[in-house]
């Protein structure tokens, strides 16, 4: 979910507070990133899911007023798929309905006054004068939105930014177990339809429509988990370790530095978000954003089972298994919403460092080839170096959170290897790293269910 003030801690407080500060890129890794040659026609088509049918109705449309307030290009479009809800915000005449748009140019800047273009969309049963309600957490919606778009504003190119509440990774539902405790996990929530956008979900939607980069303006987006399942549905993925604040990203100057800028590739796009972030989020404890390859995750997953294996067959004592399992919770980065129940999520490549650290000798090799595959899939990270400062760019779920803010002594059935769900986690499915029923050798099983 985005970070909300009620009940949280100073640091991320201030975060949640945060407004644009002057542009001050230092990121932990620079990797050139370089697009293709120019071709005629449209370049980019670039499409926003903002779903503010919940508390971040006012939120959304401060984003779709920074859109219009954004530098244009003659080769790019926008559009906008938008969804309020009642309750929350009174402006631009309090509808509630979903919408779409053709964004336009708003000469008066951030003014609050939306001038974008309503569109009809038969995919979406949507017109430019009825009022029509949407899921905005139902994967059929996502993929009618881009079939809309690639259909009447075909480019070289394609963008999609989900816009939301985000709570990290999700398999499939779960029956009974849905929403156990007010517990949910996934990309988006939509509060009329009580909806879900879980991962595999997610992934099932945005598979074959041919994206270049997909944005996750929304909290605990870098995981190993949803980048694992969106491996092959674009070049990049940018996204946040941690909590995003409910303000989200700034697109106009997100926009203005990719606009503006000699190169127009996918690369230069995420790296304009991640450069754009880091000027907005500066001097705030806590920010993070990273942009990943999703080409090379297959990768770092492959590295993570080797870490994982050898790590699972060399510990043999308690005393081992303690070490390692204190070197997760207390010594590595660590993200999480603290407001309980939670997760617990680790950065990937500090947790095996970590590790490394605490287990001399045993997995010395598997950890820095895991660390250098990290490396790769991350093409570029930043962090306020406040808060999270070995934050590397991608980050894994450890554990869930009790309502006490203590680690839980057992994981959500959802990831358990060969659990009862509908659909699983691919991540889930082919890890080493998670639990499994019967108990094997993921390093989960050792860590948290092992006797010995």
């Amino acid at each position: 979910m985005r970070a909300r003030i009620l009940g949280m801690p100073a640091i991320l407080l201030s975060l949640v507070l945060a407004t644009a500060c002057p542009p001050s890129l230092d990121p932990v890794r620079t990797v050139e990133m370089v697009g293709p040659a120019g071709a005629p026609g449209r370049r980019w088509t670039m499409l926003y899911h903002l779903c503010g049918d919940n508390d971040l109705e006012s939120a959304a449309l401060v984003d779709f007023n920074e859109l219009e307030a954004a530098p244009q290009s003659p080769d790019a479009v926008s559009l906008v798929l938008v969804d309020r809800g009642p309750g929350y915000d009174a402006s631009d005449g309090d509808w509630t309905d979903t919408r779409l748009y053709l964004v336009e140019s708003d000469e008066g800047g951030l003014n609050g006054r939306l001038v974008s273009t309503r569109l009809a969309s038969p995919e979406l049963g949507l017109s430019p004068t009825e009022a029509s309600e949407l899921d905005m957490a139902s994967p059929e919606t996502l993929a009618r939105f881009i079939d809309f778009a690639r259909r009447e504003y075909p480019a070289e190119r394609y963008a999609l930014v989900l816009w939301g509440h985000g709570t990290g990774w999700r398999s499939a539902r779960i029956g009974a177990l849905e929403n156990a405790d007010g517990l949910w996990k996934g990309s988006i929530a939509d509060d009329a339809s009580k909806g879900i956008l879980h991962t595999a979900a997610l992934g099932k939607a945005l598979r074959g429509k041919d994206l270049d980069v997909i944005g996750l303006d929304l909290c605990f987006g870098a995981l190993m988990e949803i980048a694992y399942e969106l491996r092959d549905c674009a070049d990049y993925l940018v996204a946040s370790e941690g909590p995003t604040p409910s303000c989200g990203w700034d697109y106009r100057d997100a926009l203005g530095r990719f606009h503006e800028g000699a190169d127009r590739g996918p690369g230069a796009l995420a790296g304009a978000f991640v450069d754009s972030y880091a000027g907005q989020y500066a001097t705030q404890p806590g920010a993070c954003v990273s942009a990943l390859r999703l080409s090379r995750i297959g990768d770092a997953a492959l590295a993570l089972d080797a870490f994982c294996s050898r790590l699972a067959s060399s510990i043999e004592t308690s005393f081992q298994r303690d070490l390692a399992k204190d070197a997760l919770l207390e010594d590595a980065e660590d993200f999480y919403f603290p407001v309980f129940p939670s997760d617990l999520f680790v950065d990937l490549k500090d947790a095996a460092l970590s590790i490394k650290t605490a287990l001399p000798g045993l997995v010395d090799g598997e950890a820095a080839l895991l660390a250098s595959a990290v490396d790769t899939a991350v093409a570029l990270s930043w962090t306020s170096g406040t808060g999270s400062p070995r934050a590397t760019g991608l980050a894994l779920h450890v554990a869930p959170i009790d309502q006490n803010g203590n680690v839980m002594a057992r994981h959500d059935p959802a990831y358990f290897k060969n659990g009862v769900v509908d659909d699983p986690l691919a991540f889930v499915r082919d890890s080493a790293w998670v639990p499994s029923i019967p108990a094997g050798g993921g390093l989960l099983d050792v860590l948290w269910y092992k006797r010995f």
